[in-house]
């Protein structure tokens, strides 16, 4: 139930000042990984996939990236066994999560079409009452803010990253 405003205060120089030190309501310790595909069900079906790893605190999905020179990318999501009622999603094109170097007033976007299967359910049989139907996702990121970010362990130069999703059914 904690809060943080992600826009920062001004800094002295012109920038922001994000102050990560204070413990918030909740605050636990987690240890986050990233995890190789190598051995599990999906794997074949990922073949230019680097790692995976959760999507976020109480979802059991994981989301499947990619990393090159230019760009870390999303290319699916997936729940972490096969079942009947398991997620297997892929987006065409892949979604474009960061461009590399990251700059200050960069930006980029990714329209993609998510297909596959979510809990069970097939994308795209909607019309035959037998799914969900066609999902496309619009990304939008862009480098709006520049300053230093406060941690208990140091201090960093930080670029925020603002990113919006859209989500519309055709």
């Amino acid at each position: 139930p904690a809060s943080f405003d992600t826009s920062g205060v001004p800094a002295t120089d012109g920038g922001r000042q994000w102050d990560f030190t204070p413990a918030l309501a909740g605050d636990t310790s987690r240890l986050v990984e990233t995890k190789s595909l190598q051995g599990e069900w999906y794997e074949s079906n990922f073949p230019d996939a680097g790692y995976v790893t959760e999507l976020g605190q109480g979802s059991t999905l994981l989301g499947v990236f990619a990393a090159t020179n230019d760009a870390l990318y999303l290319q699916g999501v997936v729940s972490p066994t096969d079942s009947t009622t398991g997620t297997e999603l892929h987006y065409a094109p892949w979604v474009k999560v960061l461009q590399f170097p990251i700059q200050a007033g960069g930006s980029w976007g990714t329209t993609s079409t998510v297909s596959g299967k979510y809990q069970g359910f097939i994308t795209g049989n909607a019309a035959f009452g037998t799914g969900l139907p066609f999902q496309e996702e619009t990304y939008t990121s862009t480098v709006d803010r520049a300053g230093d970010a406060l941690t208990p362990f140091s201090n960093f130069h930080t670029l925020r990253v603002r990113t919006v999703m859209v989500r519309s059914t055709r």
